[in-house]
């Protein structure tokens, strides 16, 4: 490291004051969520013969694909732990099960700006994708308006109590909080990285 900026090793980039993401990981991160948000909002209804079941919509639950697709991010991210699980951890010390998913990823990285620069990254897909979504829905002849930023953000969109659901947007400073806290607590014992990091390089 004196005589170099960094070295890319199993999908981390290490620098002298801080370990962090390449860029490759990252656009392949990136490339991940963008087709988890095309599956769920957009792959059966974009095209001239595509369908919008109208089940899909409806009072409280707003849009059930939305719903699942920000749970498809959520398990990704998570690696299956909701925000529940994750607060009570960060908050009052409630362990978790274990740390798997890109958390599992995450225990050693110490740049949360870049972390920091992904969720700026994954609200602004998630409100251009839902705009879209909107427009798709009225040419399907259904009404759906466009959800606000802090909507996204609390997940306060989604009001139906008989189907308790995490409608908020995950986060990866969340995530990476969580993995920090649970490794300089825990060690490595219970976290759970992608085998060979094939979550990162591969996908």
């Amino acid at each position: 490291l004196k005589v170099i900026d960094y070295i890319d090793y199993l999908g981390h980039r290490i620098k002298h004051d801080r370990v962090e993401l390449p860029e490759k990981s990252i656009r392949r991160i990136k490339r991940r969520i963008s087709s988890i948000i095309h599956k769920h909002l957009f792959l059966y209804t974009r095209s001239s013969t595509g369908v919008m079941a109208a089940d899909r919509i409806g009072p409280g639950f707003y849009d059930w694909d939305f719903v699942t697709c920000l749970n498809e991010l959520r398990k990704y991210i998570y690696g299956g732990l909701g925000e529940t699980q994750i607060r009570q951890f960060l908050d009052h010390n409630q362990k978790l099960t274990g740390i798997r998913g890109l958390m599992g990823f995450m225990p050693l990285m110490t740049n949360k700006r870049q972390l920091a620069d992904l969720d700026g990254w994954l609200l602004n897909i998630l409100m251009r994708a839902q705009r879209e979504r909107c427009r798709v829905a009225a040419r399907h002849g259904y009404e759906l308006s466009p959800l606000t930023r802090e909507q996204i953000l609390s997940g306060s969109w989604y009001i139906f109590p008989t189907v308790p659901q995490d409608a908020q947007a995950p986060s990866f400073v969340r995530a990476w909080r969580a993995a920090r806290k649970f490794y300089l607590r825990y060690g490595l014992v219970g976290i759970e990285p992608p085998a060979y990091y094939s979550m990162i390089e591969y996908q």
